[in-house]
C-alpha cells in the first residue's frame, strides 16, 4: 500500500487568512503563559521576602535586584496578558458560532457572538464583584 507523503511547508499559515487568524489564536497564549510566568515569579519573591524578613546582605541584594526587574517587567506582562487573552477571546467568541452544530445565518452568527460576548461580560462582572 502506497503512503501518502505530505509536502511540509514552514509558512503554511501564511496562505489563507483563516489560517492566520488560528495561528494569531494560538500565539496568543504564548502572550498569556508570560504574563502567568511574571505573576508566578512575583508570588515566589514576594512569599520568599516576608517569609525570610533577615537576609545576608549578598541574599538580599539578590532579591532586591530581581523584585526591581520584576517590578519594570510586571506592567509589560501585563499589558501583553491582557492583549493575549483579548485577542484569544474575540477570536474564540467568532469561531464559535461557526461550529455550532446549527445552521445558522450571517445575521445568526453574528447575533450568537453578541450573545457570547455579553454573557462573558456578565460571567466576569459577577465573579469580579463576588471576589473582591
Amino acid at each position: 500500500m502506497k503512503q501518502l507523503e505530505q509536502k511540509k511547508e514552514l509558512f503554511w499559515w501564511t496562505k489563507s487568512s483563516g489560517y492566520r487568524l488560528y495561528f494569531l489564536r494560538e500565539a496568543s497564549g504564548v502572550l498569556i503563559l508570560i504574563w502567568a510566568l511574571v505573576q508566578i515569579a512575583e508570588i515566589a519573591f514576594s512569599t520568599y521576602t516576608s517569609v525570610h524578613p533577615f537576609r545576608l546582605p549578598e541574599d538580599g541584594l539578590l532579591v532586591d535586584i530581581s523584585m526591581k526587574l520584576f517590578f519594570k517587567i510586571g506592567p509589560a506582562a501585563d499589558i501583553l496578558g491582557i492583549a493575549g487573552a483579548v485577542i484569544h477571546s474575540v477570536t474564540w467568541l467568532i469561531v464559535m458560532p461557526k461550529i455550532l452544530p446549527l445552521k445558522l445565518t450571517k445575521k445568526g452568527e453574528t447575533i450568537t457572538f453578541i450573545v457570547l460576548i455579553v454573557m462573558a461580560c456578565g460571567i466576569n462582572t459577577l465573579l469580579y464583584t463576588l471576589i473582591t
